[in-house]
Parts: structure tokens; sequence; C-alpha cells
């Protein structure tokens, strides 16, 4: 797929995370995710899902700590009363969560983004920019649900738990599985990933 080429070739978290826009951060211990699951499906009932085009490469700039190029997934419409839907996603879960205001925190507004690299210089995602201006060509996706996800360790990969649809419907738990993606080796012994918080 195209998003993961570009992962592969900039993205040093590729092998933690999958392509995924954070909507919560921090979230609750998983422990607590059945009854969360159970707050966003009442949450999440009046929006209905939306699709989204991800045709323009952006980025943040993070001082002297570099920059982080990401894809925009610019909705196909605005919601019935003219609002951006991914704000009114992430509104709606941060008013069942309030504690979990890290994306709108730092004064600014929800900004819905998917992370394809991290770079030294603003030059070398000006030359990404013109290459995904000349060759890409855009993926279209649906929007039509909201995953709740941890990880063992600092290292090993996030894992979905839960499925939250948008516009009613009930949460369902992923299905517990026991393979090479499921158990990894971490820190010399195996253990199953169950616990870093995030949404």
């Amino acid at each position: 797929p195209p998003i993961q080429a570009l992962r592969l070739a900039h993205d040093r978290q590729i092998d933690r995370w999958p392509p995924h826009v954070n909507v919560l951060y921090p979230f609750v211990p998983e422990a607590e995710f059945e009854a969360a699951a159970g707050r966003l499906e009442a949450a999440l009932r009046p929006l209905p899902a939306f699709g989204v085009t991800l045709s323009r490469l952006d980025r943040f700039v993070h001082g002297r700590r570099g920059l982080t190029a990401w894809l925009a997934p610019e909705p196909d419409h605005a919601s019935s009363d003219g609002e951006d839907p991914w704000r009114a996603l992430q509104a709606l879960c941060q008013q069942a969560f309030p504690h979990c205001a890290d994306q709108t925190s730092r004064g600014g507004r929800f900004t819905a983004h998917l992370t394809v690299g991290q770079f030294e210089r603003a030059a070398e995602v000006d030359a990404l920019q013109a290459e995904v201006m000349r060759g890409w060509v855009a993926p279209r996706c649906a929007v039509d649900e909201l995953v709740l996800i941890s990880r063992a360790a600092q290292d090993a990969p996030f894992l979905v738990h839960w499925r939250v649809p948008l516009g009613g419907g009930a949460a369902r738990r992923e299905a517990p599985a026991c393979s090479s993606c499921r158990c990894r080796r971490v820190s010399g012994r195996r253990q199953r990933d169950a616990s870093q918080r995030r949404l």
C-alpha cells in the first residue's frame, strides 16, 4: 500500500504503530477498555461515518527536534452542520473522557493527521512533498469506527482490542490471538501485548 511504502522509507515507528489517526491521548488502562468502549459507543452514535482522501502531505515543526511529515485525511464532505467531522469526532470523544486532553491542551485546534516520517531538515520534507505531488495516487477510505489499542512494553507493537462504530451499532472486542503479531519477545521473555494507554 502507498501509505506503508512511505512509512517504510521514512517512519522509524513503522513496526510499533499501524497507520492511524490519533484521537485521544493519553487514555485509560486496558483493564478499563470494555467500560470505555461502552461510553464511546454512546458518544459516537450521533456521528455518521465519513469518507476521507489522503491527497496532501504536511508537516509539524518541532523546533530543534526536527519535523514530522504527515498525510492530511481530508473529509469528502462537511458534517450536516458544516463542522469538520474529524473535529466533531474528537470533541465527542474528549467530552466522554475530558481528562484525555493532550490533543487540544496546547491551545490549538485538533488536527487530524497520519504520520509518515520523521526528518531533521525542512528541505527533506520539501523533497518528499514534491515526490508525493508528482506520483501520488491519493487513497480514499472510510472512517467508520474507532479502535482502542494498547501495547505491552515500550518496544512492543500496538494491537487493537476494541472497535467502536460511528453512527450506532455495538462496540465489539477484537478476538484474542496468540501468533507472531500478538505475542512477541520483549526484554528477553515472551509476553502478551496488553497494557499501554492509547486510543
